[in-house]
């Protein structure tokens, strides 16, 4: 009988290696080799290593929205008021790490990282052995801010001081090869200049910083690129990804779409910051966890209807109004900003997506609309206890 080493070098081999064609693994392990070369942005060799304060600008800086040669616009202006996300995604069997602005109703990338093989002269099959018995060296890369091609992803919200977080993070991480992002150039009242350069490296400061360096050097069954990129997300929030989020590398992420040169053809879904983002008691807390899973389950079933995208909007929503009474408001507050939203989104929340024949017979209520009446209902026994 094969034991769980031989059956997962057997499932490694039957992902990596085709027809024991070594050039096959070269192209999972390291995405590069299935992106268009021509999209890669190494404009940072222009720029150098130097932080936004001590470094020495060029004389003639190319304008705001000059495009690079290989497609990597030099600079971009965003506006203070954007949404800015993190998203773990993955191609393939490999995941990294995206970053960006919502524009115009689309993602607009600014940061793409993940982590790859180191370049070794071993075979394919030797450095599955490896990976299976013991680890190999590996390096975090950057890597096309155009994707294409279908990806599976999962996005949250964060804010553009999380981003310099991120970007310390790679600073903390990366070795010797230089990664490139969109970093802050010039500031204005509503807006921010952005320039694609170097990221600084960063000498290492913390424990977290000694764990960051080991998960990117090594890869491992049980530190896999997926590992990795759940690890520079949590650097970058502070707060720990949900279990919606699998680290098992071969596994989809939550959604699912097709990029083209960078863009999704379907909707983007960006989640607000976790639960556990928000400093409040174990009661309120456990409002926000019920419209978070909500949010959640409610892309199981036909993520890209309509009505879901809908739905998903205004729970995303009711979310951040709960979260900003859960901080400072009282129960009351919570409880009239739930009864007002029911009533403003009857018509969404009430309607019924893709049922069975037998879901159409017993199902006389939605989900998100039983959602509501529980949240309404616990608020009202959170009311009574306080007042008995």
């Amino acid at each position: 009988m094969p034991t769980i080493k031989d059956t997962l070098q057997q499932e490694l081999h039957a992902i990596f290696v085709s027809a024991d064609n070594s050039a096959e693994l070269t192209n999972q392990l390291d995405p590069k080799a299935d992106d268009n070369q021509a999209d890669q942005a190494n404009v940072s060799a222009e720029v150098g290593e130097e932080s936004v304060a001590a470094m020495s600008l060029p004389a003639v800086l190319p304008a705001v929205g000059e495009p690079s040669t290989n497609g990597v616009r030099a600079q971009l202006v965003v506006n203070k008021s954007d949404e800015f996300f993190i998203a773990i995604a993955t191609k393939g069997v490999h995941s990294f790490v995206m970053l960006g602005n919502m524009h115009h109703g689309k993602p607009r990338i600014l940061a793409r990282v993940g982590k790859v093989a180191a370049q070794s002269s071993d075979s394919g099959c030797k450095i599955i052995t490896k990976m299976v018995l013991l680890q190999t060296n590996a390096v975090l890369q950057e890597e096309s801010i155009f994707p294409g091609g279908a990806i599976s992803y999962a996005a949250y919200s964060i804010n553009f001081q999380q981003y310099l977080q991120f970007t310390k993070a790679i600073g903390v991480a990366m070795g010797e090869e230089s990664i490139s992002c969109y970093q802050p150039l010039s500031e204005e009242i509503d807006s921010l200049t952005l320039q694609y350069r170097q990221i600084a490296r960063v000498e290492k400061a913390t424990e977290q910083d000694e764990h960051l360096i080991a998960s990117t050097h090594g890869l491992s069954i049980a530190n896999t690129c997926r590992h990795t990129a759940i690890d520079l997300i949590e650097y970058a929030q502070g707060n720990r990804l949900s279990a919606n989020v699998s680290r098992v590398f071969f596994r989809n992420l939550p959604v699912k779409t097709t990029f083209d040169y960078g863009e999704p053809q379907d909707y983007f879904y960006v989640f607000p910051l976790p639960p556990g983002a928000y400093k409040v008691d174990g009661q309120k807390t456990a409002v926000l966890i019920k419209i978070y899973q909500r949010m959640e389950n409610l892309l199981q079933k036909d993520p890209y209807g309509e009505n879901t995208i809908a739905k998903f909007e205004i729970l995303k929503s009711l979310y951040i109004s709960q979260a900003g009474i859960a901080a400072s408001g009282s129960l009351d507050d919570a409880l009239a900003n739930i009864r007002q939203w029911k009533d403003e989104n009857q018509d969404v929340i009430s309607q019924l997506r893709q049922q069975s024949f037998f879901g159409k017979i017993f199902t006389t209520q939605s989900g998100t609309q039983a959602m509501a009446t529980e949240i309404e209902h616990d608020l009202l026994r959170m009311g009574a206890a306080i007042s008995a």
